[in-house]
């Protein structure tokens, strides 16, 4: 017997079409012999099961589905939500209430994930990992090796005059992984927007 899956799509952040166009995707390789696929799509205002053009309601208090008077259970989720509520844990939570499995980390895992300050408290009590306190630590380095390797700066943005560090934005993150020192830096040229390379 077929089992009946939900390909949970949409959500609340900017991502919302990436992931109605990775529901499509995953719909279309799935093998329809051994599931029944429904593409569930979350907005703020509504969850919904769409049927030739037409929005049919998803009954939030049993994750079930009514399709011409019968109603129909989920065995499994596919949790393909980016952001708000399917990176942050609240998604799992639901589902971990109505004894649904899905295919994502668990309720506790993706809410500590979610929030950064939170995950890189947690890994720093371990005190395995030296996670960098504050990033104005790794952007203060860059700007050290900056000054000092490139004190006339070689990189030009649209063969014009040389970039200047008053010019950039900085993004670091670092981190002490046993003897090594990682700084993962993206530069950015403010006025162009262009990546600038390190090295």
């Amino acid at each position: 017997m077929k089992k009946n899956i939900a390909l949970v799509a949409g959500g609340y952040s900017g991502e919302y079409e990436i992931s109605i166009r990775s529901a499509g995707q995953i719909a279309q390789n799935i093998d329809r012999e051994k599931y029944n696929v429904y593409t569930i799509v979350i907005e703020k205002s509504s969850w919904y099961y769409c049927v030739e053009g037409k929005h049919i309601e998803i009954d939030k208090n049993d994750f079930s589905l009514t399709l011409n008077g019968e109603k129909i259970n989920f065995e499994g989720a596919l949790i393909i939500v980016h952001g708000t509520p399917g990176e942050n844990g609240l998604l799992q939570g639901y589902f971990d209430m109505l004894n649904i499995p899905y295919t994502t980390c668990s309720a506790l895992v993706s809410t500590i994930t979610f929030d950064k300050e939170v995950c890189n408290a947690l890994v720093r009590s371990f005190d395995i990992v030296n996670v960098a306190k504050n990033t104005a630590v790794a952007n203060n380095i860059v700007k050290s090796i900056w000054s000092a390797k490139w004190k006339n700066p070689p990189y030009k943005i649209n063969g014009n005059s040389k970039v200047k560090l008053a010019e950039v934005m900085i993004s670091s993150k670092a981190c002490v992984l046993g003897n090594r020192f990682i700084i993962n830096t993206i530069i950015i040229h403010k006025a162009s927007k262009k990546r600038i390379p390190i090295g």
